[in-house]
């Protein structure tokens, strides 16, 4: 990428050299030490400059897909913040993987509130807005936070490579309970969302398109992705939590009002039924003096 520059320092050194040999009546084989000192000096003071102008312009001329790479990610941590729901984090996260670093199948699994089982989270479409449906294989996947795999990531905070698995003795139990599931996911690498001792969720990536294996540079991306991942499930479940909350907070007003309106007119009916059970006795009490003391009735009016 630098090939360029270094070729340009490496020639103005060289001529900075014998210019300076030359006036100093020196050999150029076996040039003083000052010459070499003087030289290298001006030669770092007036290509550094360069090297700060020139560096974007040449690793996007001859290292695009680092530039890419790198562009992507910076725009999906840009969008992070507005980022309120999973299914749209797990849109954006395969969009990022896919068009950059061409991966044919990638997953956001987190942890669901009810089973506290790990699920595969659907992602949501950027045009129409609502959800793709997931493959039925990769529907019926579920982990279980207690079981290896999930302890792997999170005591070794470290990526779970299914390639090296079955040369690695302490991974073969691991891949042996979850390798059918993860073949399912069309898994190679596995990271964790690790925040605070706890595992929020997982990301799966498969295979790149051109079938290469993945570079210590490519895994390093990854586990950047993940760790904004990570910061991304938390501020989701933070803002479902208080939507929750404020969802029962307005349920729980709508039903002490409908409480109050029940007590009210439970008052009134009972005042009503006592009215009536009142006249109803006094009634009953002047039928009965009329039938055992006739002399106490009135008389009747002509």
């Amino acid at each position: 990428m630098f090939a360029p520059i270094s070729a340009l320092a490496v020639a103005v050194y060289l001529l900075l050299v014998a210019g300076l040999t030359w006036l100093n009546g020196g050999s150029f084989t076996t040039p003083s030490t000052w010459v070499v000192v003087i030289a290298a000096l001006v030669t770092a003071s007036g290509l550094l400059p360069l090297r700060r102008r020139m560096g974007p312009i040449l690793e996007r001329a001859f290292d695009r897909s680092h530039v890419e790479l790198r562009e992507a990610v910076e725009n999906f941590g840009e969008e992070l913040p507005n980022i309120l729901d999973r299914a749209t984090l797990a849109a954006r996260i395969q969009e990022t993987l896919r068009r950059v670093l061409r991966f044919r199948a990638s997953y956001l699994l987190t942890l669901d509130r009810v089973s506290r089982r790990l699920i595969p989270q659907p992602a949501t479409r950027r045009l129409t807005g609502t959800r793709a449906d997931l493959p039925r294989q990769v529907a019926e996947v579920a982990f279980d936070p207690s079981e290896p795999l999930c302890r792997y990531l999170v005591e070794e905070r470290r990526t779970f490579e299914v390639e090296i698995s079955p040369y690695h003795p302490k991974l073969i139990p691991i891949l042996r309970g979850a390798g059918d599931r993860l073949a399912r996911l069309e898994a190679e690498v596995v990271l964790g969302l690790v925040h605070r001792g706890e595992l929020l969720g997982m990301m799966t990536v498969g295979g790149k398109e051109s079938d290469d294996f993945l570079s210590s540079e490519e895994i390093a991306w990854l586990e950047f992705i993940a760790r904004q991942a990570t910061v991304a499930v938390e501020n989701t479940d933070l803002f479902e939590e208080v939507a929750h909350d404020r969802e029962v907070k307005k349920e729980l007003e709508v039903a002490s009002e409908v409480q109050a309106q029940l007590v009210v007119a439970f008052r009134r009916v009972s005042l009503a039924a006592i009215t009536t059970i009142s006249w109803s006795c006094r009634e009953r009490k002047s039928a009965w003096r009329s039938a055992t003391c006739p002399e106490e009735a009135s008389p009747p009016r002509f």
